[in-house]
């Protein structure tokens, strides 16, 4: 996204109020927003301009917050287009009692229209949470990983060079409400990713 001029580790993105990105962490790509499943978002809130106050340097041009739906049972969907194209997802979310959990996943295919023009995206989201009272303890976690062909190279045919690259995000927040006096919050999060780039046939490889 680009907001007053600005992009890149400029923009802060958020799903949930989780953080996903950060200074050191390029998504010009789309490969951290492909992170959340486009199925289950519900809306989108943007912040434009400095909101550095709040969110640090991360958030000089702006904040992304993508809110996701948290309702119960069981989802699913399956569409189809030209070219081998299929999109796939997959939501479920029950709660009892002080607990509530919702996963979702998703799969987006592209297949050969040309010779190694393959693209494959999975996605998967996890959430769960306890809470009682003033008290808020939750998990979540989020994957994204990606293969693609890549069938050309300054002009020349690549039919064996390929692609790969995974995202994960961990995250755990806590939430506690001292009388009326405010509320006490910490999260804590891990995020890791692997990048993967083959062809057989090229000597610099």
């Amino acid at each position: 996204p680009v907001s007053r001029g600005l992009r890149g580790q400029r923009i802060l993105l958020l799903a949930d109020g989780l953080r996903l990105n950060s200074s050191r962490r390029q998504q010009d790509f789309g490969e951290i927003p492909a992170m959340v499943d486009t199925a289950q978002v519900e809306r989108v809130e943007v912040v434009r301009g400095p909101a550095s106050v709040l969110y640090g340097s991360d958030a000089i041009g702006g904040v992304v917050n993508i809110i996701t739906r948290k309702r119960e049972g069981l989802d699913f969907s399956l569409s189809g287009g030209s070219c081998g194209t299929m999109e796939s997802s997959v939501h479920f979310g029950k709660r009892r009692g002080n607990f509530s959990l919702f996963f979702s996943g998703e799969l987006l295919n592209y297949d050969d229209r040309l010779e190694n023009d393959r693209f494959e995206r999975r996605g998967f989201s996890l959430h769960s949470a306890y809470e009682k009272n003033d008290l808020s303890l939750g998990i979540s976690f989020f994957a994204s990983l990606l293969d693609a062909g890549i069938p050309w190279n300054l002009g020349l045919s690549t039919p064996e060079r390929r692609y790969g690259q995974d995202n994960f995000l961990i995250t755990l927040p806590l939430s506690l409400r001292v009388g009326d006096a405010g509320s006490f919050d910490v999260k804590g999060s891990l995020h890791w990713n692997r990048y993967e780039f083959s062809d057989p046939q090229d000597e610099w490889n």
